[in-house]
């Protein structure tokens, strides 16, 4: 960790932010920490940020065309902040041009690359070496005090350590998940100390966290990846028919609670409607950033995805994928 602390430092001694840098780790919740902690140390927030993801610069075509947005800006044109995200592994011919690049050092255009490997080697000889931000694996006492520190800062304690190693058995010490599984506990408490009765009914209720998951990518804004991820998670469910029941059941939810015709407090109406009350409180925080008519087109669009499941005029393998598009208008 020195080691790592010692790289910003250095970064951070600079007068301007580096034009270009590598920040890898298996985990994305540390890479995105530190990365918008140097944005903020530069002053950086008000550039004109541009995420670029694996699937958008698969061929050299893809690098051509990413090249063209930024050579030759104008002087007076706004700083220009391309983040690459979630790469595993870059085309050598790719990373070749990017070099030649990086020598030229284009004027208000900063590179940061975010890969998901604890030594990209093939990436790395690609980059000068103050200019890479190498993060270690946490082992698993490492682990332990890092998710106590999460739990902290939400203002959580737990009943028990057990609860803690708990966590780490289910996440098999994957830090993007053990900080999901704690944002995810803290609804299942009222009182912010974390039970074992509360991490229990947790446990069982995992999969449904999944699928919660599966309904928030729907509702966030649009993007690609998202649009990726939705698509993944629909081919792996099994059963497509059986999703899509689930969501017209929690969306359905949702609309009740917004609604709330007979006006019933939480618990009251969380039993009326037969929702634990950890989901009741997750619904209600979608309900009151939806309005009536975008629930109410989110539900006919599903009607309409059942209509073309049934009749299998549509690649049902696509189906969510175009319902994300229309309800975002895309």
């Amino acid at each position: 960790m020195q080691a790592l602390k010692n790289t910003i430092n250095k970064i951070k001694t600079n007068k301007s932010f580096p034009d270009h840098l590598l920040i890898h780790s298996q985990d994305n919740i540390r890479k995105t920490r530190i990365l918008d902690y140097l944005i903020k140390h530069f002053q950086f927030e008000a550039v004109e940020q541009m995420n670029v993801y694996p699937q958008d610069l698969k061929s050299h075509s893809d690098f051509l065309k990413l090249k063209s947005s930024f050579v030759g800006q104008s002087l007076f044109s706004k700083d220009r902040l391309i983040i690459f995200k979630n790469f595993t592994s870059i085309n050598d011919k790719i990373l070749k041009s990017f070099q030649e690049i990086f020598k030229k050092k284009h004027q208000g255009v900063y590179f940061i690359f975010l890969v998901d490997d604890e030594d990209p080697k093939k990436i790395k000889k690609y980059f000068k070496k103050e200019f890479i931000v190498p993060i270690p694996t946490f082992n698993e006492s490492q682990t332990i005090s890092w998710a106590q520190k999460e739990l902290k800062k939400l203002n959580l304690e737990v009943e028990e350590n057990s609860i803690i190693n708990g966590l780490l058995k289910i996440s098999e010490l994957n830090l993007d998940d053990i900080y999901q599984y704690i944002k995810n506990l803290a609804l299942f408490t009222d009182n912010n100390k974390i039970s074992i009765s509360d991490f229990k009914l947790f446990k069982k209720t995992i999969h449904k966290n999944m699928e919660l998951k599966f309904i928030d990518q729907l509702l966030a804004p649009y993007s690609l990846k998202t649009e990726y991820a939705i698509d993944n998670f629909s081919y792996s469910s099994g059963s497509l028919l059986g999703l899509l029941t689930i969501l017209r059941r929690n969306f359905k939810a949702i609309f009740q609670i917004k609604v709330n015709k007979t006006k019933l407090q939480d618990m009251e109406l969380s039993k009326e409607l037969s929702l634990p009350f950890w989901l009741y409180k997750k619904h209600k925080t979608t309900a009151n950033r939806l309005s009536i008519e975008q629930i109410n087109k989110i539900i006919s669009e599903l009607v309409d995805i059942e209509k073309k499941f049934k009749n299998k005029n549509t690649g049902i393998k696509n189906l969510f994928s175009m319902f994300y598009r229309k309800i975002h208008n895309v």
